[in-house]
């Protein structure tokens, strides 16, 4: 438990971090909060960057409204960190000292290898360059990766009158995370307003032709692009905590109530990691640790850090919450999408899709229907509570 007069330190700037700091100080915490953040910019949300940031730029990267008091250092990145001596080293040579540490380092966009490797789109420095793009003569873009950000861009760059082509080495992107039913219907949407998909295909490589992008394929063929954006997931940034002796294998291990763990599996009451760095282990996935990297596992998880730093206890566990956009359709998804799969229910606009293990709700996913949402939530906080 954390005292008054002690110091909190905060590694990352985003929103699992800034969230932290409101959790730590509504629970009580008066002492020092200092957060050190790689960007040189205040927290913004993400979200956005994807979806409207696309399409209106007021706004982009704006700092996030905040009743914290947390004395930044920003455009400042975390080298090390020693557990034992309690401090986080900084690229500047500093050694910086802690009490309590809170690991919100997040995740940072995965590549295609290569010279080449298109646009990604993590930051608001990058949403500011790929608007520019898409704002400009429309194209031919070819979007690797097929998951949300590649869908959500795809949406952007129909509405600019660009040309779109989305290739993913899985023949059913999506299916995963949204369920397989809900996830053809997303593609079918997509091929609805005139997006060419090549799903299954992997691309090889990226070459330059005079003014012109070729994308080539693991089938021989080669796609011609004006731009290429790059949607293949994130990687956790872990790399300045080789050596802490903390469990980073895909994130910071955590327990239930984000406490780091070791490699040898002890659970350290000063140091909590949250957002999408932690693995977490869930009830909502069989008590398997898992990485959410959505923004309201955000919040909860900040919540139960701050809850265990301050020695109090432990909010109740929600299910898992995520949306996005398609077009003009709002898909919502609680819960995990695992399971024996329901037939459609049809809604007032839209539908909604069940999943269920042993005959337990596990999951949910609504079209258009957002006030079935808290009744599918009430049914997976009584199985939670049972």
């Amino acid at each position: 438990m954390i005292r008054a007069s002690e110091r909190t330190v905060i590694v990352g700037g985003g929103f699992a971090g800034l969230r932290t700091a409101e959790a730590l100080r509504s629970r009580g915490f008066s002492g020092d909060l200092l957060g050190v953040s790689a960007e040189a910019r205040y927290t913004y949300a993400r979200p956005p960057l994807s979806k409207e940031a696309l399409r209106n730029p007021d706004g982009v990267g704006a700092p996030l409204p905040t009743t914290a008091d947390v004395r930044w250092q920003l455009g400042v990145t975390a080298t090390g960190l020693d557990v034992t001596g309690g401090y986080v080293e900084l690229d500047d040579d500093r050694r910086v000292a802690f009490d309590a540490v809170v690991l919100a380092t997040g995740v940072r966009a995965r590549h295609l290898p290569g010279p080449i490797r298109g646009m990604a789109l993590r930051t608001a420095e990058d949403a500011e360059w790929l608007r520019s793009v898409l704002h400009g003569t429309p194209g031919r873009v070819v979007i690797v990766g097929a998951g949300f950000v590649g869908s959500e861009v795809a949406v952007a760059a129909r509405s600019r009158q660009w040309h779109v082509t989305v290739v993913d080495v899985s023949p059913s992107p999506l299916a995963t995370a949204l369920g397989p039913h809900v996830a053809r219907w997303l593609w079918e949407q997509h091929r609805a307003h005139g997006i060419e998909l090549r799903l299954g295909d992997p691309v090889v490589a990226i070459e330059k032709a005079e003014a012109r992008l070729h994308v080539l394929l693991g089938t021989g063929d080669k796609l011609i692009a004006d731009a290429v954006v790059t949607g293949l997931g994130a990687r956790p940034n872990t790399e300045w905590l080789d050596g802490s002796g903390l469990d980073i294998t895909d994130g910071v291990l955590t327990d239930a109530a984000q406490r780091a763990v070791t490699t040898g599996g002890t659970a350290l009451p000063n140091v909590v990691a949250v957002g999408d760095l932690a693995r977490t282990p869930t009830r909502w996935a069989d008590g398997e640790a898992v990485r959410w990297e959505h923004w309201a596992g955000a919040t909860t998880d900040a919540h139960r850090a701050a809850a265990a730093l301050m020695g109090q206890n432990l909010p109740a566990d929600v299910p898992p919450v995520f949306w996005t956009d398609v077009y003009e359709h709002r898909v919502q998804v609680i819960g995990l999408p695992k399971g024996v799969e329901s037939e459609p229910e049809a809604g007032p606009r839209g539908f909604c899709v069940g999943y269920r293990a042993g005959g337990v709700l596990t999951g949910a996913v609504a079209v258009n229907w957002p006030q079935r949402l808290p009744m599918l939530r009430r049914e997976l906080c009584q199985r939670a509570a049972a």
